[in-house]
C-alpha cells in the first residue's frame, strides 16, 4: 500500500473515515495481544470471564480468536483449567501458525505433552501454546519456571523465543523453547522482561526495567549510568522511584550478551515495544517523564513540548518536586549498542503516553497509546470537541516516517470502557492492514467493575471524512458506547446551513435544518444543529440491543450531501457527570504541586454555582447533573421535557471515596424542564475535611462515573 493510503482497523476512529466493519468482543473480554498475519487476518489475545467457571477460583480463561480482513469473526476459542489463566504475547511463524504465551495458575491447565513440573494450587506458572491458522491447538506446555511469560518472538527454525519477569518481579529474563515446546533449550537471566525482537541472523533484542540491583551494561554502552528519583507517591512522606530501563542483544545461541545499555532521562523511562531493522539497529517505544530523555536533531520533536507537572491525585500531593508530565519517545539505537541513529519525543504540551509500536513494509512507523493533549502532533486537522481534555485521555494511532523526521496521520478512537481506559495495541500485516484494539475491562483495586469490552474495527486511516467523531454531552468523552436517552454531540463539518438550538412541541423535533439522525432506524430527537456539530438524544428504545447503528444523514443547500453510519455498543448505563469549566482553582485553599481537578457542575445550597471562589458549606447539600444514566425506573418518552415536580427516583448511587463522618448521595430525582433522562443528585458534604474540597468517585450500582476523581469546593 502506498503512503498515503492504508486501511486501518481500530476502535471507532475520530478523525477518520467510518468504520468499514466493526466487531465488539464479549463484555468481559480483555486483549492482552494483537497479531496481524500476511493474508490481513487478525488475531487477538487475552483473557475473559469463563461461560461455565470449573470452580470458585476459575476467574478467567485464556481467549485467542481470529478475523478475516473484511472483519468476519473466524474462530473465538478459550481455554483454561480451574483457575486464573491469560495470555500476553501473540506471534505468527513463518508457516502461519500462531502462538500465545502467558500464565496459568490452574494445575489442569490443557496440555498436549505432560506439563513440566504444573504449577501448584495457588502458583503460577508460563504457558506456551502452538495453533494452527485454524485455530486447532498443535501443542501446549505448561513450564515448571518461577516466571511469567510477557513478550514472545518466533525465530526461522519455529523456535519459541520468550521474555518476562523471574518470580514475577524485575529482573528479566530471556529463555529460549524447542519446535515442539518441550523443551527449555536455554535461559539468558537479569535483562529484558518488557518486549522481545529478532534480528535475520536471529539476535535476540530485549527491553525491560532495571530490578533492585541493576543488570551490567557493556564496555562502550551508550548509557552506563541512571539517575535514581521519585516518579509517583503514596501520601506525602513516600515517594515510588522512577522506572529505568535497558537495551540488551543475546546472541541467537544465548551464549553471549553481545551489548547492553541504559536508555533513560533524570526521570527514566518505561519501554513497551522494540524493532530491529535490516542493519540490527534497535528501534525502542515508550513513555517517559524526562524533558532530557536523549533525542537527536532533525527529528519530528527534538525539544520536549510538555509542560508543567504530571497530574497527580487530589489526595496524594508529591513528596519534593513532581516529575513532568509523561511523554512518548521513539528511538533508533545502533547495531552496537554505543549510539542513537535518531531519536524524539512523542507528546504535546500535556501527558502523552505510547504504548505501542509496529513496523511497516515500507519502514514507516505505527504508534499507538493514550493522548492527554489536544494539540498532539497530527491532530491539527481534527475538530476541537474530539480532542482530549484536561485529565481526559483517548487512545491515538499514528503514523510516521522511517526516520522519525515526519508524520503523516494521527487518528483518535473512543474507548467503550466508561473508566480508566487501558493502552491500546497496534500491528501491521505485510499487506499494509493495520490493526489497533483497546483492550477492554479491568479489575479496578479489588474491585470488578461493569463496563463494556474490547471492540475492533476497519477503515482508511489517511481519508478526510465530513462526520469526525461522538462524544457524551456531558463531560464531552469521546465514546463508543451508548446508554438509552443519553445526550450525545457529533462533530464535524458540513452538517447544516442552519445554526441554532431546538425546541420541544411537545417534543423535540427529529428532523432540523436538513439533519436527521436515526438509532437502528429509530429517529433521534434533535437538540442542537449547526455546520459542526449536531446534539442529539439516543432513543429509549434501544434498550435491550447488543448494538445499535447510528446514521447521520444531511442535506445542506447547495452543499454535497452527508450520509454517515457508526456501529457502537449499547450498555445499559453510562453514567457521567457534567462538567463545570474551571480545572484550575483561583481561590481558597488549595495544594500548588496538584496539577488540577475535574470539577463537576455543581449547585450550592443556596441556588450559587460552586467554584473555588464560591465553596459551598462543610455540612451542606449540594447538587450536581447526571447523564447517561440509563433506565430511571418511571416511564420515560424519548425527546420530551421532564414535568414539574421533580420525581424521587429510586436508583442506587453512592460515593466511593471515604470520610470520617457520613456523607455522600442522599437523594436523586428527575430533572424538571430538561429532556427526559438527566438526573439530579443531592450530595451531602461531611462536616469537615483538610483539603478544602470533598471528592466525588460515584458509582451507579455496579457501573462507576467516568470522572472518578471529581472534587466540589467546600469550606
Amino acid at each position: 500500500m502506498g503512503r498515503y493510503f492504508t486501511p486501518l482497523l481500530l476502535c471507532c476512529v475520530l478523525h477518520a473515515n467510518p468504520p468499514q466493519w466493526a466487531q465488539f468482543l464479549p463484555p468481559t473480554a480483555n486483549i492482552a495481544a494483537i497479531q496481524a498475519d500476511a493474508q490481513g487476518n487478525i488475531y487477538l489475545a487475552g483473557r475473559v470471564t469463563p461461560a461455565k467457571p470449573k470452580g470458585a477460583n476459575d476467574s478467567t480463561d485464556a481467549f485467542l480468536a481470529k478475523y478475516s480482513p473484511a472483519g468476519d469473526p473466524v474462530f473465538f476459542h478459550t481455554f483454561g483449567g480451574s483457575n486464573t489463566d491469560g495470555v500476553n504475547a501473540l506471534a505468527i511463524g513463518k508457516d502461519g501458525a500462531i502462538y500465545a504465551a502467558g500464565n496459568t495458575w490452574s494445575s489442569d491447565f490443557p496440555t498436549t505433552t505432560a506439563a513440566q513440573a504444573p504449577p501448584a494450587p495457588g502458583f503460577g506458572g508460563p504457558f506456551l501454546a502452538k495453533f494452527d491458522p485454524s485455530g486447532a491447538m498443535v501443542f501446549s506446555v505448561v513450564y515448571g519456571l518461577s516466571t511469567g511469560f510477557a513478550a514472545l518472538a518466533i525465530d526461522d527454525q519455529g523456535q519459541a523465543v520468550v521474555t518476562g519477569l523471574q518470580g514475577g518481579a524485575t529482573p528479566g529474563f530471556v529463555a529460549k523453547l524447542s519446535q515442539d515446546g518441550t523443551r527449555v533449550l536455554f535461559t539468558f537471566a537479569n535483562y529484558g522482561g518488557a518486549a522481545i525482537a529478532l534480528d535475520l541472523q536471529q539476535n535476540i533484542y530485549v527491553i525491560g526495567l532495571n530490578g533492585p540491583t541493576d543488570p551490567k551494561m557493556t564496555p562502550g554502552a551508550f548509557q552506563n549510568t541512571h539517575a535514581t528519583l521519585a516518579c509517583s507517591s503514596f501520601g506525602v512522606v513516600f515517594g515510588i522511584a522512577c522506572e529505568y530501563q535497558h537495551v540488551a542483544k543475546i546472541s541467537a545461541d544465548g551464549s553471549k550478551l553481545i551489548y547492553a545499555t541504559f536508555l533513560n532521562g533524570t526521570y527514566g523511562a518505561t519501554p513497551s515495544s522494540i524493532a530491529v531493522d535490516a542493519a540490527g539497529n534497535a528501534i525502542i517505544a515508550g513513555s517517559t517523564y524526562s524533558s532530557d530523555f536523549p533525542v537527536t536533531p532533525g527529528v519530528l520533536q527534538n525539544v520536549p513540548t510538555a509542560q508543567g507537572t504530571q497530574s497527580l491525585h487530589p489526595n496524594m500531593p508529591f513528596p519534593g518536586s513532581p516529575p513532568p508530565p509523561d511523554s512518548g519517545f521513539l528511538t533508533k539505537l545502533n547495531a552496537t549498542g554505543t549510539d542513537l541513529v535518531w531519536s524524539t519525543f512523542f507528546s504535546g504540551t500535556r501527558e502523552d503516553s505510547l504504548s505501542a509500536m509496529t513496523i511497516a513494509a515500507d519502514s514507516s512507523i505505527y504508534i499507538a497509546g493514550l493522548a492527554g493533549s489536544d494539540d498532539l502532533p497530527g491532530l491539527q486537522s481534527t475538530p476541537a470537541g474530539c480532542r482530549p481534555k484536561f485529565l481526559q485521555f483517548a487512545p491515538y494511532v499514528a503514523h510516521l516516517s522511517a526516520d522519525a523526521s515526519a508524520i503523516y496521520s494521527t487518528s483518535l478512537f473512543a474507548d467503550s470502557m466508561s473508566v480508566l481506559l487501558e493502552n491500546p495495541l497496534v500491528a501491521i500485516a505485510p499487506s499494509g492492514l493495520v490493526a489497533a484494539a483497546t483492550p477492554g475491562p479491568l479489575l479496578i483495586g479489588s474491585q470488578s467493575v461493569s463496563v463494556p469490552g474490547a471492540e475492533l474495527a476497519s477503515l482508511d486511516l489517511e481519508a478526510s471524512n465530513p462526520f469526525a467523531c461522538i462524544v457524551d454531552a456531558a463531560d464531552t468523552a469521546p465514546i463508543a458506547s451508548v446508554a438509552p436517552g443519553q445526550l450525545v454531540t457529533l462533530y464535524g463539518e458540513g452538517f447544516s446551513n442552519t445554526m441554532g438550538s431546538t425546541s420541544p412541541s411537545p417534543s423535540f423535533p427529529t428532523s432540523f435544518g436538513g439533519v436527521t439522525v436515526t438509532f437502528n432506524g429509530i429517529p433521534a430527537p434533535l437538540l442542537y444543529v449547526s455546520d459542526r456539530q449536531v446534539n442529539v438524544q439516543v432513543p429509549f428504545e434501544v434498550a435491550g440491543a447488543d448494538t445499535v447503528t447510528m446514521s447521520l444523514s444531511a442535506q445542506p443547500s447547495g452543499e454535497a450531501p452527508v450520509n454517515e453510519a457508526q456501529l457502537l455498543r449499547v450498555v445499559p448505563s453510562a453514567p457521567a457527570l457534567f462538567r463545570s469549566a474551571e480545572t484550575t482553582p483561583v481561590c481558597g485553599p488549595f495544594n500548588s504541586q496538584i496539577a488540577g481537578v475535574i470539577v463537576p457542575l455543581t449547585r450550592n445550597a443556596d441556588g450559587s454555582f460552586n467554584s473555588s471562589c464560591n465553596p459551598a458549606a462543610f455540612g451542606s447539600t449540594v447538587t450536581v447533573y447526571a447523564n447517561g444514566v440509563g433506565n430511571l425506573g418511571i416511564p420515560e418518552t424519548t425527546g420530551q421535557i421532564a414535568p414539574q415536580p421533580a420525581v424521587p427516583l429510586k436508583l442506587f448511587f453512592f460515593n466511593n471515596e471515604t470520610y470520617d463522618v457520613p456523607a455522600g448521595v442522599v437523594a436523586n430525582t428527575t430533572l424538571p424542564g430538561s429532556i427526559s433522562g438527566l438526573v439530579e443528585l443531592q450530595i451531602k458534604l461531611p462536616l469537615y475535611t483538610s483539603d478544602g474540597f470533598f471528592q466525588l468517585n460515584l458509582q451507579y450500582g455496579s457501573i462507576p462515573f467516568r470522572d472518578t476523581a471529581a472534587v466540589i469546593w467546600a469550606k
